[in-house]
């Protein structure tokens, strides 16, 4: 699928949020399957800065700023909440922020006849009345605020998701269950590594854990994954951590664990039992992630939208705590119920998490979660999300 350089050339315009990972990586998977499988289909990718300006682009700065030092607690997680709330689809208030926010964007997409592609509720509520807007509601939970009415489409991964938009006011023939949105590269190989990992969890050789911390990097969940990466690295673990664009954040714990001895690697290739990377941008983190995942025998994470892959994938899962927002508490839910995950709920459990894993691996728990966790959802999401908007026009 070519992407043009005009909207008024495309047949379909993706608009990113470009603020954190979840949302802005489930358009990420539909446009790598359109590229692959549509390769005629011209589209147009944009984000919200771009497109604003003045006051509209300062209002979405200040969002983005709320999102990052919005983890970390106290008054200003309380405001970010709040906000997310007050501008939710599902609710009657908010007019004047979403007015503002929306301002520019509304202008430069009036004029726009074709499919509009967006996985944030907030842009889904912005233009559902004057576009014809597809919102890819990528998330397994389906807190209040991501609830919206006037879409051309809702696509969701499950049925009982699609029950929760229908409950809202959303018309049934609005809404299409997809399965769930997993990176294409880890679907398609997913069988096969899978029983590898089977394999190595009912062996006795050391195991790989990748660590993973949200788009914000919270204080709160820092702290345990720098917990966590030495605990695991000195009772013999494979560690990998993986910090994005979070380049100061790396740099900073890289120096602790040196000052304290351990021999931490930054290149992938480098020999070694502890891997501190980062990655220029979600592509490259993409990239780098595909190219390790066969090694995991599990995983640690908040319960965003890395939590497919305890419920998709067969790979365990420890979730960093608190959760933040209302998707990660939902998420979490979900892993939970399903025996898929335990939660990492302080930063005393986060130094004893290897006594956790091998108590765990010992009783055969750990193979019952990735067995929970593997062959019971449809993971094709993003070929079946492609496939619905390559007939949209």
């Amino acid at each position: 699928m070519p992407e043009v350089s005009r909207l008024t050339e495309a047949e379909l315009a993706f608009i990113y949020t470009e603020i954190g990972r979840g949302h802005p990586s489930y358009l990420d998977g539909i446009i790598e399957e359109m590229e692959q499988n549509y390769p005629r289909l011209s589209y147009y990718r944009t984000d919200v800065f771009k497109l604003s300006k003045g006051l509209s682009l300062g209002a979405w700065k200040l969002v983005e700023w709320l999102y990052r030092f919005g983890s970390s607690g106290g008054l200003i997680t309380g405001f970010y909440s709040c906000l997310r709330r007050f501008t939710g689809a599902g609710q009657g208030g908010g007019k004047a922020m979403i007015g503002i926010l929306g301002r520019n964007i509304k202008r430069e997409l009036g004029s726009f006849d074709r499919p509009i592609v967006v996985a944030h509720p907030l842009l889904a509520r912005m233009l559902s009345a004057q576009n014809r807007v597809v919102y890819q509601h990528g998330e397994m939970a389906a807190p209040s605020e991501a609830m919206v009415t006037g879409c051309t489409k809702i696509l969701v991964p499950f049925k009982e998701t699609a029950g929760v938009f229908e409950r809202s006011g959303v018309s049934s023939e609005s809404v299409t269950v997809t399965g769930q949105c997993i990176e294409s590269a880890l679907a398609q190989k997913s069988g096969l590594v899978y029983r590898r990992r089977l394999d190595r969890l009912a062996g006795k050789e050391p195991l790989t854990v990748g660590l993973f911390t949200s788009g914000a990097c919270p204080a709160r969940h820092l702290s345990k994954l720098h917990l966590m990466a030495r605990a695991l690295f000195q009772a013999g673990y494979m560690v990998y951590v993986f910090f994005d664009r979070a380049y100061q954040v790396c740099d900073k714990i890289a120096a602790d664990f040196r000052r304290s001895g351990l021999p931490v690697k930054r290149n992938v290739d480098e020999p070694g039992r502890l891997k501190l990377l980062t990655a220029a941008d979600r592509r490259e983190g993409n990239q780098q992630v595909a190219a390790l995942f066969d090694r995991f025998d599990l995983f640690v994470a908040p319960a965003h939208e890395r939590t497919n892959w305890a419920v998709g994938l067969g790979l365990p899962m420890l979730i960093l705590c608190p959760h933040i927002g209302s998707y990660a508490t939902q998420n979490a839910d979900l892993a939970l119920d399903q025996k898929t995950a335990f939660e990492i709920p302080d930063n005393e459990s986060a130094a004893r998490v290897p006594e956790l894993i091998d108590r765990l691996r010992r009783s055969g728990e750990l193979q019952k979660m990735a067995r929970r966790g593997f062959g019971h959802t449809k993971i094709q999401g993003f070929a079946s999300s492609a496939r619905i908007l390559s007939r949209l026009n």
